[in-house]
């Protein structure tokens, strides 16, 4: 077979209806979860002399969005989340951040049957740390950015318009600090909850 036969059939896949998704006709999907972040990385720091690992600690949170299907296999979702994390320094509590991020999503829903629903999605996290409020004279620095990352979905239904929605994404993320020093957090966020197309 040819690159462009190979390439045809890919495209004729992709564009392809879902014969469950045109079942559940509405092409909004709203959905409302709870998240746990888990940062996955720290970084050194020094701090009045002190030299110790500065790390974000697991949180929960929650989380609100939609998803519009402009095509049976592509949708664009957009939510919003809250959530507080604890900054440690060594062994130590140095403070606590507000992690309020944006998520926009291109999803690529991969395989959609009468019960369950896949996607994949390259991810951009509008991250606004909020306020900070930290010990031993720590300061935020930029509190907004902007982080790529990715993540795999499944909705799993139980009737028409009702299905329970899970979710894990990734992404390489700092927090920034006054004075140019930053922790590596890259946090693993795992979203559950359910989700309604009317």
């Amino acid at each position: 077979m040819t690159q462009r036969s190979v390439l045809a059939a890919a495209l004729v896949l992709a564009l392809a209806p879902s014969a469950a998704g045109a079942e559940r006709g509405s092409p909004l999907r709203l959905f409302a979860a709870v998240n746990w972040i888990a940062p996955l990385d720290d970084s050194p720091g020094r701090l009045d002399g002190d030299v110790a690992s500065l790390e974000a600690s697991s949180s929960s949170g929650w989380e609100a969005g939609l998803e519009w299907r402009f095509n049976p296999r592509f949708g664009l979702e957009a939510s919003i989340a809250r959530a507080e994390l604890d900054i440690d320094f060594g062994a130590d509590r140095l403070g606590t951040v507000d992690f309020d991020p944006i998520y926009l999503a291109f999803n690529v829903h991969v395989w959609e049957g009468e019960a369950v629903d896949w996607w994949v999605a390259p991810t951009l996290m509008l991250l606004d740390w909020g306020e900070g409020d930290f010990e031993r004279g720590v300061e935020l620095g930029e509190t907004s950015d902007e982080f790529l990352g990715m993540t795999v979905g499944v909705d799993v239904h139980w009737a028409d318009e009702w299905a329970f929605s899970a979710a894990l994404r990734y992404f390489d993320a700092q927090i920034r600090f006054g004075g140019g020093g930053e922790a590596a957090v890259d946090p693993l966020v795992l979203r559950a909850g359910v989700s309604w197309r009317p």
